[in-house]
């Protein structure tokens, strides 16, 4: 298992085995698999496959949107 799958396994793997659950609340576990799911994207960027930027840029944007309603959530307003 080279480096990437390895990263990407241990992240996926820890929010679906060790910590859903565990959590404040439940969008405080959606923000987590937002990132998870945007850093994995990061990860899988590849120059010649135009197919992963645009997948960085839609988990980008469900990291801001899950970001802002966890805000929302949290400090009211």
């Amino acid at each position: 298992m080279d480096n990437f799958n390895l990263k990407k396994y241990l992240t996926e793997n820890k929010l679906e085995e060790e910590y859903i659950g565990q959590f404040e609340s439940r969008m405080a576990e959606k923000l987590a698999i937002a990132k998870a799911n945007f850093s994995n994207a990061i990860l899988a960027l590849d120059s010649n496959n135009p197919y992963s930027r645009k997948k960085a840029e839609r988990t980008y944007s469900i990291l801001g949107v899950t970001l802002e309603a966890y805000l929302q959530e949290k400090f009211g307003g």
